[in-house]
């Protein structure tokens, strides 16, 4: 019986291959996944597979599409030691240009590639690749485009202004954000807020060094 992989493989050798690599991708086997670099950003196209994946009976595969900078992962590391990075140097950016995705043709996990025609999964993969992916790349590829973008978590939002050179617009919002959230705590006396205040703190003191 043939392995799920290599199920998954040989159906996106169909069209998805040849096209994505067109566009600058280049695709890992082993991975599962399609990349290409723009800008300092890696755009990934990836599956995570089932956990229940038995070759000839359960064959479901999800995709994902990611962005990474390991730059910015050098820079958070840096400039704030001792400070995890968040998401590991993944970007969650603008996520509105993914609103398109339709997984109405995914069955439970994903992709049921032991139910479905293969044909049929890799051209809906396509459409939501076109429809969703690309979209979300082209618009997180800068760090002016995630600063300015409209639905881009606040901590986020503030590195990002930072990393684009408007760091008066970071400060900014940073102080706003630290207040609102000082008061929130302050009020609910919610632990959950602790982190997100001490991410805040650290920005805002980073900002206001550099502003003297």
């Amino acid at each position: 019986m043939t392995a799920p992989k290599q199920v998954l493989t040989n159906a996106l050798d169909l069209y998805v291959n040849e096209y994505l690599a067109g566009l600058g991708f280049s695709f890992s086997p082993s991975g599962l996944k399609y990349t290409r670099s723009e800008n300092g950003f890696r755009q990934e196209i990836g599956f995570q597979g089932s956990k229940n994946n038995t070759a000839g009976s359960i064959i479901d595969f999800k995709p994902m599409f990611v962005i990474y900078s390991a730059a910015y992962k050098k820079w958070h590391t840096t400039t704030f030691p001792g400070m995890a990075v968040l998401g590991g140097g993944y970007i969650g950016g603008d996520r509105a240009p993914l609103k398109p995705y339709d997984n109405s043709f995914q069955e439970g996990f994903g992709y049921d590639f032991v139910r479905q025609d293969h044909e049929r999964i890799v051209l809906d993969l396509l459409r939501n690749i076109q429809q969703a992916a690309l979209p979300f790349f082209e618009a997180n590829n800068s760090w002016k485009k995630i600063a300015d973008g409209a639905n881009v978590q606040e901590r986020e939002r503030v590195d990002a202004l930072i990393l684009a050179g408007r760091p008066e617009e970071a400060l900014a919002l940073c102080s706003a954000a630290l207040e609102r959230l000082e008061a929130t705590y302050r009020e609910t006396g919610n632990a959950n807020y602790q982190q997100p205040i001490a991410y805040m703190k650290a920005r805002n003191q980073f900002l206001q060094n550099q502003s003297t």
